[in-house]
């Protein structure tokens, strides 16, 4: 039962570190296609996107304020005072009031997230179903292919548990995820779709670690999963991601 098989376990490790990356991205798209449908500039980082209206890095107070922030970031970021400060927050108001949030769109734009993640592990799903790759003992690369795809749920089995960890290590009590905005702007208590779609993502991971990936592969699978996706997080959030998209 936990004869762990080399090969298998490397390969399935950079496979892991591969499609941590590519979910990380993948899921940020979700965000960043809402966002494009309901008309708005978009920038693409490492770990996160951001979106603003059309025209607003066009905007002649927009381009001051950034060339006051590059200058004198350390003193803002730190809320010291500094030789513009005075015209920095003018600017800052100014801008607050010009554009003007849309928490409807705001809504919008979080859950293309999330639905992005579970509807590529719901493809996985899918796929595995059409092939009944359960009754199989040995399986083709599409069979493998649909795992990973299906396995894109454990990031909200992942982040929920960190928030949980942060919650009762760090004693922090609100929380910027997309499940906790969502969770707030439908005036529901912010762990409600958090621990809701972490069960389904649970759910759908024990059902492919217990009924689909094949016994002899299962503790392989597991370990260098963990392990890979682990890699992948820390060597795209601290090493490649940085450089690659800043």
């Amino acid at each position: 039962m936990f004869k762990f098989k080399l090969r298998f376990s490397i390969i399935i490790f950079l496979v892991f570190i591969a499609f941590t990356i590519i979910g990380t991205l993948s899921h940020e798209y979700g965000h960043i296609l809402v966002a494009k449908f309901l008309g708005y500039n978009t920038h693409l980082s490492y770990s996160s996107m951001s979106y603003k209206e059309k025209g607003y890095y066009e905007d002649a107070e927009v381009k001051e304020i950034f060339s006051i922030v590059d200058l004198y970031h350390h003193e803002i970021n730190n809320n010291l005072p500094f030789k513009e400060k005075k015209r920095f927050n003018t600017l800052k108001h100014s801008l607050e009031k010009k554009y003007q949030l849309n928490f409807k769109h705001i809504f919008w734009i979080a859950l293309g997230g999330p639905l992005q993640t579970i509807l590529t592990s719901l493809i996985g799903l899918c796929i595995l179903f059409y092939r009944k790759t359960s009754t199989k003992h040995k399986l083709k690369f599409l069979d493998w292919l649909a795992i990973l795809l299906a396995c894109f749920i454990s990031r909200e089995v992942y982040n929920t548990f960190g928030a949980l960890v942060s919650k009762f290590i760090n004693k922090e009590r609100f929380f910027t995820g997309d499940e906790f905005e969502i969770s707030r702007y439908l005036e529901l208590n912010q762990w409600v779709i958090p621990i809701i779609t972490a069960l389904i993502g649970a759910c759908v991971m024990y059902y492919i670690l217990f009924n689909v990936v094949p016994k002899a592969y299962r503790f392989s699978f597991i370990v260098s999963g963990f392990f890979g996706g682990i890699s992948g997080f820390v060597f795209w959030n601290n090493f490649l991601g940085p450089i690659v998209l800043p």
